[in-house]
């Protein structure tokens, strides 16, 4: 019991000694720092309270610094990029927009008549043309309401034929020409289906996600630049002759795709249009893509995601849609080609009403990193 008593004090003695060697040491060092307020919390010559005083000021501040610095290396961690802009305009080579046009009549009589005949075997004279006729509308002009599916909801005789492919079969026959301020240009005016209906684009990249023909959907070209010219040595122009009745027309980046909410505008037979555009372009240094997607909050047109081999903003929408449809029948609209699942029928297209599609989908995409924005700067319509 005495040896324990011997060697508690002895362990005492040396922490004591220890701590005293540590004060002075640190005394002698606050004395000599150039550390504003260290000083004074070890001058014994001080109150105790004034003293401590400046150790709750030192760990204060010391505290605020650490805090203010993590915050910014969070924040480098989270989003290491910088945003500049451009002012040397005559090196610009702006891209000309892509055009998307839709028929408002996207029925010919003629080929409706034989659709009705080769798939249903009715002719014109029967009872049940008008009934055909009317469902063959309700297709092609979706987009004024699902509810009208509900009466075909039963009847088994339509999933004989595609909607798409009625789409198709009964569309008039497009007779348009595009030219251009480059005269080596070749044009093609391609068949997609988007949200609005069965319409035509060009100058787009991505219009393969969305052609009416499947066996586009793999030809999707990412090196194949939309055209171009410089601000100062060309006069850069798009011309669209329409020989057909009124279409509406929507100008949008080549990089993206035309959704429901793309604005549009209408041209009649005898309408000439000249309308001009201001080009916003985004560009981005190939060293943010080393970035993580987390760390730049945006993606480039080649990052491929969970359905698409390219990603777009408005096609992340078209996906996120499509999925929500899905979800809630089984089914998506034949208006979303690229995706694999089961094509709706009537009574899939009467059920996405029931669910208040898509109202009641919401869509969380990110931007993407090199993106253009055009919009209207002036509009000229004369009536001939």
């Amino acid at each position: 019991m005495t040896n324990n008593k011997k060697i508690l004090k002895t362990f005492l003695k040396v922490v004591a000694k220890e701590i005293n060697f540590f004060l002075s040491f640190f005394s002698e060092f606050s004395e000599k720092v150039s550390l504003h307020g260290l000083g004074f919390v070890f001058n014994s010559y001080l109150n105790i309270f004034e003293r401590l005083l400046w150790l709750i000021l030192i760990l204060m501040t010391s505290y605020g610094a650490y805090n203010i610095s993590s915050t910014q290396y969070e924040r480098y961690v989270a989003n290491p990029t910088v945003i500049s802009l451009e002012r040397d305009y005559r090196e610009w080579n702006g891209t000309l927009p892509a055009v998307t046009l839709c028929y408002h009549k996207r029925i010919n009589d003629t080929r409706a008549e034989a659709v009705i005949k080769r798939f249903w075997n009715t002719d014109r004279d029967s009872g049940e043309y008008e009934y055909f006729y009317e469902y063959i509308k309700t297709v092609v002009y979706f987009e004024q309401t699902f509810e009208k599916f509900e009466k075909y909801t039963n009847d088994r005789r339509l999933n004989s034929v595609s909607m798409l492919t009625i789409a198709k079969l009964v569309h008039p026959s497009f007779n348009s020409i595009v030219t251009s301020f480059d005269t080596n240009a070749e044009f093609s005016l391609n068949e997609v289906v988007t949200e609005k209906g069965l319409c035509y684009t060009v100058n787009s990249v991505l219009w393969p996600l969305i052609s009416t023909n499947s066996s586009n959907h793999r030809q999707l070209n990412l090196k194949i630049r939309p055209l171009s010219c410089y601000f100062l040595k060309n006069q850069c122009y798009m011309k669209l002759d329409v020989y057909d009745p009124t279409v509406f027309i929507a100008i949008h980046s080549p990089f993206e795709l035309p959704v429901e909410n793309t604005p549009f505008f209408d041209m009649g037979m005898t309408d000439e249009i000249e309308s001009s555009y201001n080009m916003l372009e985004t560009v981005a240094s190939s060293e943010l893509k080393k970035l993580r997607i987390a760390q730049r909050n945006c993606y480039f047109i080649d990052e491929s995601t969970e359905n698409l081999p390219v990603y777009s903003y408005n096609a992340c929408k078209l996906v996120c849609r499509a999925k929500a449809a899905i979800r809630f029948c089984g089914c998506r609209p034949y208006f979303y080609p690229f995706m694999n699942e089961t094509v709706c029928s009537p009574s899939g297209l009467f059920c996405l009403t029931q669910n208040n599609w898509p109202n009641a989908v919401t869509c969380d995409c990110s931007k993407t990193c090199v993106e253009i924005v055009y919009t209207q700067n002036s509009l000229k319509k004369i009536n001939w």
